[in-house]
């Protein structure tokens, strides 16, 4: 049974990387958008990979994947907020977070007023360096040791 569970896990991961690659294509959004929502999708759908690995394999395991999925689960969030921050700046609005419909609440009014949406896409950028910062740290750490840079 549990043999045919880690099998199911790697088809979900399969069909998410389909369906996300595909709604990243197909979107309406500009070349630079898309190609952060492909970046971002794909570095999702590489960490689910890199865990899947890591906890069913004793090898990627004690190779670290497990650690390198969970801190690309959270680049690929960031590079995602990262995005979405720069698609807003390119729009010069934020209606893309509500959609077509006016729904009362804070999210609705800063999606529509422009001072507060240039503040918004501010902090989405923000938001989105502050989560990618510690994976790239870790990958930029584990590259300059590998590499045998001395100070």
């Amino acid at each position: 049974m549990p043999n045919m569970i880690k099998w199911f896990f790697l088809s979900f991961i399969a069909l998410i990387f389909l369906s996300a690659n595909a709604a990243a294509f197909d979107s309406q959004l500009s070349l630079d958008s898309k190609i952060f929502a492909v970046v971002a999708v794909n570095l999702f759908t590489l960490s689910l990979a890199l865990i899947w690995l890591g906890s069913y394999y004793q090898k990627y395991r004690g190779a670290g994947y497990g650690v390198f999925g969970h801190s690309t689960v959270y680049l690929s969030g960031g590079i995602g907020l990262i995005g979405l921050g720069f698609h807003s700046i390119l729009m010069g609005n934020c209606n893309f977070l509500i959609g077509h419909e006016r729904v009362p609440g804070i999210l609705s009014k800063l999606a529509t007023e422009k001072s507060a949406c240039s503040w918004l896409s501010l902090f989405l950028i923000l938001l989105g360096l502050f989560l990618s910062w510690p994976s790239l740290k870790l990958i930029y750490g584990i590259t300059w040791r590998s590499t045998g840079a001395r100070l």
